[in-house]
């Protein structure tokens, strides 16, 4: 399990810093709703993930991640 949490957190830090990237540098309009899908999908998981390990701070922090970088999104479309 505990190379799953590895997978997951290695992930959701990739999927954050390419959404941050195109967000400043790119903001497209056919980029921008493939990120936040790729955020959202990595960010549930990583929440699902959290909330079964019983790791409620963690479930939070990712719930308040996920939404934050998808906020930007929201705001321009």
């Amino acid at each position: 399990m505990n190379s799953m949490k590895k997978l997951l957190n290695g992930a959701f830090i990739i999927a954050a810093i390419l959404t941050m990237l195109e967000y400043y540098f790119i903001c497209g309009m056919f980029t921008g709703p493939l990120m936040i899908a790729v955020i959202l999908i990595i960010g549930i998981a990583n929440l699902v993930y959290s909330a079964i390990q019983k790791n409620l701070n963690e479930t939070l922090l990712y719930a308040i991640a996920t939404i934050a970088l998808c906020m930007g999104y929201w705001k321009i479309m």
